[in-house]
């Protein structure tokens, strides 16, 4: 019997989300985009049984309105709801990049690891114009590497120390390094770290130029450390809002650099 009501729950629960479909909406400034997005999705704000709802606004204006109604409906100052302006560095929520997965079977747990890590790989490598990994495969190895590192890490670190994830002279790297869980990602590190300049700058310095682009924002390193569970967000229907304005300390590769955090955030959690 309680296998069947578990049913009746998922055939109600899709006969809901028919109603919400995703689009993209185009037009010329103020021909209306941000009223027919709030207008259609206002309704939802506060629900229990809505879908999660994520902003990505990089002027700002769609965001704000967003979180008018979210005072509104009394959301703000509740864990069902996040703010972000991307600009800021103070008082900034924190996301957990990356994060290992936890089954208990230690071959599942790989696999999950392993398909993480390629999903994490194709969104840096965009960041790069890059859109197939194989034409790349000294980018596309080391930049494994650097996330089988990171991944494989017995306690947490923040995902900006990866920008000396291929510094052998840096003593976050060693950190790195020694605490890594993977037998054959140190073995690897071992064999860089042993390379001649010219071969190393082959091998591994496109990957490290990507990783210390990105982790040496400002922006991306102060939001690192995780300040909210992303998952339990999404699950109980929460809003993310992510404001992109800047007082003219966010530039445009900050913004991409955002971007990147935001998608490894969300994607990856």
């Amino acid at each position: 019997p309680s296998h069947f009501k578990n049913l009746g729950k998922l055939k109600a629960r899709k006969e809901f989300l028919t109603q919400f479909v995703s689009a993209i909406r185009s037009g010329a400034t103020g021909s209306g985009k941000t009223v027919h997005c709030l207008y259609e999705n206002a309704p939802l704000i506060g629900q229990r049984n809505a879908p999660a709802l994520v902003v990505i606004d990089p002027h700002g204006t769609l965001a704000e309105s967003f979180a008018l109604k979210a005072l509104e409906r009394g959301l703000i100052g509740s864990e069902r709801f996040v703010y972000d302006r991307l600009s800021q560095t103070a008082n900034v929520p924190g996301y957990e990049f990356l994060k290992p997965s936890t089954h208990q079977d230690q071959l599942q747990r790989a696999a999950e690891n392993r398909e993480r890590i390629d999903e994490a790989k194709s969104i840096l490598l965009r960041h790069r114009n890059v859109m197939d990994a194989n034409s790349n495969p000294m980018i596309d190895e080391g930049l494994t590497n650097a996330l089988s590192l990171f991944i494989n890490q017995k306690s947490p670190v923040p995902f900006a120390w990866m920008m000396h994830a291929f510094s052998s002279e840096s003593d976050v790297h060693h950190h790195l390094i020694a605490n890594c869980a993977d037998v054959e990602t140190q073995r690897a590190f071992a064999i860089y770290q042993g390379l001649p300049p010219r071969e190393w700058e082959f091998n591994c310095g496109p990957a490290a130029r990507i990783l210390r682009k990105i982790c040496r924002s400002p922006q991306f390193q102060v939001r690192t450390q995780a300040t909210f569970c992303l998952a339990t967000l999404l699950n109980q229907g929460g809003m993310l809002l992510l404001d992109g304005s800047s007082n003219g300390n966010l530039a445009r590769t900050d913004m991409a650099t955002m971007g990147i955090a935001v998608a490894l955030g969300l994607g990856l959690s």
